[in-house]
């Protein structure tokens, strides 16, 4: 039998039924202690892998750039905020 025939067999088997047992068993029916688990846990684990240099400055460019992007937007701008404001709070622009 295939996997998903045996998940419509026994509805147990499902991932949702499987949250909820372990929520159930393990973290007193709370879905934040289940949550906050599973991203320590995840966490942990991605912390766990190694990190390369090439990596790190990879993901450095990347700041970089969106600094700079932010920069040009933010230069270019030709009205201050409260004009863009009233004129986002503007009901006729809701049409």
């Amino acid at each position: 039998m295939h996997h998903a025939e045996k998940v419509l067999a026994d509805s147990r088997l499902t991932p949702s039924a499987r949250v909820l047992q372990a929520m159930q068993g393990q973290y007193d029916s709370s879905f934040e202690a289940f949550s906050l688990a599973q991203s320590r846990h995840l966490r942990d684990q991605l912390l766990a892998l190694p990190w390369q240099p090439q990596q790190q400055a990879h993901y450095e460019a990347l700041a970089g750039a969106s600094l700079a992007q932010q920069q040009a937007i933010e230069a270019a701008d030709t009205e201050d905020f409260e004009t863009w404001r009233q004129q986002y709070m503007d009901p006729q622009q809701l049409g």
